[in-house]
């Protein structure tokens, strides 16, 4: 990451000299999403997610769960609803995690997941933090098909695949 930060650095600096302009900011002093006003300790983190809790009506495993992913962006990302078909799994969780699914719907709908292995990995990271099973792959399928990014006779072989990737690239054997 730092190598290509360094060289996005340089070739900003290139640009910016060939168009007589100066360079104004670098990616190494923004902060990453979720980090602005980030409380200043532990006990205001907790504080904060306790409030989370009670203001979203999750539970703090819910809250926490979802806060190790985005920071100070829980709540946007656990904003309530809008549809009426949310409210059914309001505050469910995906099975075998703490991630409550319209977190997860949120994610499928805004953070442009086309692939049941890109929302595992790259947008859930879920392998980081839980042991998957065949039910929590499952149940995300079976959401992104309700969200109309997968068709319903596509499960299984993006199950399959996603099995397969996480054995080969993360000796995750489900």
């Amino acid at each position: 990451m730092t190598s290509c930060r360094e060289a996005a650095e340089e070739t900003a600096a290139l640009v910016c000299q060939k168009l007589a302009r100066e360079v104004t900011a670098t990616s190494r002093l923004r902060l990453i999403p979720g980090a602005e006003d980030y409380p200043e300790n532990d006990e205001q983190v907790h504080r904060q997610q306790q409030a989370l809790g009670r203001d979203l009506k999750l539970t703090e495993q819910q809250i926490q769960a979802v806060w190790s992913r985005c920071g100070t962006l829980t709540r946007k990302m656990l904003a309530p609803v809008q549809e009426a078909s949310d409210s059914r799994d309001h505050d469910k969780n995906v099975p075998e995690t703490e991630l409550p699914l319209r977190f997860v719907r949120h994610v499928i709908r805004k953070e442009f997941c086309t692939r049941l292995v890109d929302l595992v990995e790259r947008r859930l990271m879920l392998l980081y933090d839980w042991n998957i099973t065949a039910a929590t792959l499952d149940a995300l399928a079976h959401l992104m098909v309700e969200e109309q990014i997968l068709a319903e006779d596509s499960v299984d072989a993006e199950i399959a695949d996603c099995k397969q990737h996480l054995r080969t690239h993360f000796g995750v054997e489900l």
